[in-house]
């Protein structure tokens, strides 16, 4: 009886002994193909910037523009290796892009518990509902903190991308 997979997370998170975890990761299940190494800098991030919540972004393909099953992130200037910048906006669709930062969102996510347990409790909000993505609850209320990745796992939303996934792991 969750509303989404961070919820499921935070559930999890109270079962165990928790006491000494610094952060949670909540990784998607569509994206079969995330590295090891992309988890790994997620989490440097997190703790060199002592961030309250982290993610993961990507170069945006032309063709992933208007695809509405890949989630676009904005900040606020180029995203460069080490920078971890915070995000302005979430969304699949938008108009009006010229001149704005926008990268390829990626489906990790890293929090601090204190800031777990504030985003479960908060509740799904109007907006995040209508877009369909969890993040948009705590934007402009708890700081979201976007990396950049060099890769781009393979995410499971479509018919076509299971087709896709299937042949890039059966090479």
């Amino acid at each position: 009886n969750h509303p989404n997979g961070t919820s499921r997370v935070f559930e999890a998170f109270k079962k165990i002994n928790n006491e000494n975890v610094d952060l949670i990761f909540n990784l998607q299940g569509d994206l079969v193909t995330v590295q090891e190494n992309t988890i790994s800098k997620l989490e440097r991030l997190m703790k060199e910037n002592n961030s309250p919540v982290g993610t993961l972004a990507s170069k945006l393909k032309k063709d992933e523009i208007d695809d509405e099953n890949v989630v676009k992130v904005e900040v606020e200037t180029d995203l460069k290796e080490d920078s971890f910048l915070k995000a302005k906006d979430f969304f699949r669709i938008k108009k009006d892009l010229k001149n704005k930062k926008i990268y390829h969102h990626v489906g990790i996510y890293c929090f601090q518990p204190l800031y777990l347990k504030q985003y479960v409790e908060l509740g799904e909000s109007k907006q995040e509902k209508i877009l369909q993505l969890e993040q948009v609850r705590i934007l402009g209320k708890i700081d979201i903190n976007v990396g950049y990745c060099d890769s781009n796992p393979l995410s499971v939303d479509t018919l076509e991308d299971l087709k896709r996934v299937e042949k890039e792991m059966t090479l």
